[in-house]
């Protein structure tokens, strides 16, 4: 309990280096270098080699923040739950990365925190239309024009959308340019939980790349020469290609070199005869019967010039509008009130 004690009486003085001091002093006196050293070594010896360097850059990190805090902050006053967030807000900006620690090994990771020097092949996975690289929004409190003017009279607090973007790019291309041998693009078909009929875009990256080298070869996994790689993928293809031949009535061959090999799979027979019953199977229309029409539409008609071009143009958009009374779906989003509340708290 003796250094807690010592601890809590220095962390009295409420200037910023003296707390500073204080915790450095605090630190040393439980000997975290120490303890430090003997958590390396035990990963060391049990080969892991990764967790080893990681924690190795933790006690370093941490002081450099004190002595940074220290410098700017000198003995500025502050109350301890400001100056506990002060921390965090330092520590938060700092981000362990570890060299790999051989040169023949597979090396997986994101662009902006893995560091190498040099690669023999390069596999960039998620090429995403405004996925990668992340697209970048000012956090609509204080926008990109706010720190314009913030800028322009002395206070620069942090960067814009704009040169966080540039910096991505930046972080894409000193990444790219580690490959040696090859490069490997990749992107996938759709998004996970956007519509069926949605595809995915690749990113600008991908079109400039194309258009750099328009002799690139280009494989198609979602056709019948991926089915090796994932049959599950090539089955949801099959169906939105039925469903573009439906809506279009363009033919597409691939789609007929897909139906005959799942055809010929036992295992893709049920799915295959439902699949075919959604598509080309026919509908049974009930009959309507005028009681259940003068629930939906009450005893006596009524309508309008636009109800009757409704019923003219579809007569299902005129069922649901006025039988069903169907509405779109409300999405909840922040309203222009929400903001002001939001800001006034915020204040």
């Amino acid at each position: 309990m003796a250094p807690l004690l010592r601890f809590r009486e220095a962390l009295a003085d409420g200037a910023c280096d003296s707390r500073a001091r204080a915790i450095h002093a605090f630190l040393e006196e439980l000997d975290l270098c120490g303890r430090q050293q003997a958590l390396c070594d035990s990963l060391r010896e049990a080969g892991l080699l990764r967790e080893e360097e990681e924690n190795a850059q933790v006690v370093n990190t941490l002081f450099e923040v004190l002595d940074q805090l220290f410098v700017i902050m000198g003995g500025e006053r502050i109350g301890l739950k400001r100056f506990i967030s002060v921390v965090k807000e330092g520590l938060s900006a700092h981000e362990v990365g570890v060299i790999p620690t051989t040169a023949d090994q597979v090396l997986v990771g994101s662009m902006d925190r893995t560091r190498t020097r040099e690669v023999r092949l390069l596999c960039v996975l998620g090429m995403t239309d405004g996925l990668f690289p992340k697209a970048r929004r000012d956090d609509r409190v204080i926008d990109d024009g706010d720190l314009r003017v913030l800028k322009a009279k002395g206070w620069e607090l942090w960067q814009s959308s704009k040169a966080l973007s540039e910096g991505d790019l930046l972080t894409v291309a000193s990444a790219l340019s580690k490959a040696t041998e090859r490069i490997v693009f990749s992107y996938p078909a759709s998004v996970p939980g956007s519509s069926e009929d949605a595809s995915a875009l690749p990113c600008r990256l991908v079109h400039s790349v194309r258009e750099l080298f328009p002799e690139i070869r280009i494989n198609d996994y979602t056709s019948v020469h991926g089915l090796r790689s994932c049959e599950r993928l090539a089955f949801a293809s099959l169906g939105q290609r039925l469903r573009r031949m439906l809506d279009t009535g363009e033919e597409d061959g691939e789609a007929a070199l897909l139906w005959a090999y799942f055809n010929a799979e036992p295992a893709y027979k049920k799915r295959l005869a439902a699949l075919s019953s959604v598509c080309f199977g026919e509908q049974e229309n009930e009959p309507f019967g005028p009681e259940l029409a003068k629930r939906l539409y009450g005893a006596s008609l009524r309508g309008s010039a636009s109800r009757l071009e409704d019923f003219n143009k579809c007569p299902f958009l005129h069922f649901a509008r006025y039988g069903l009374a169907a509405k779109p779906r409300r999405e909840h989003s922040m309203q222009a009130t929400d903001k002001g509340t939001f800001r006034h708290a915020a204040l």
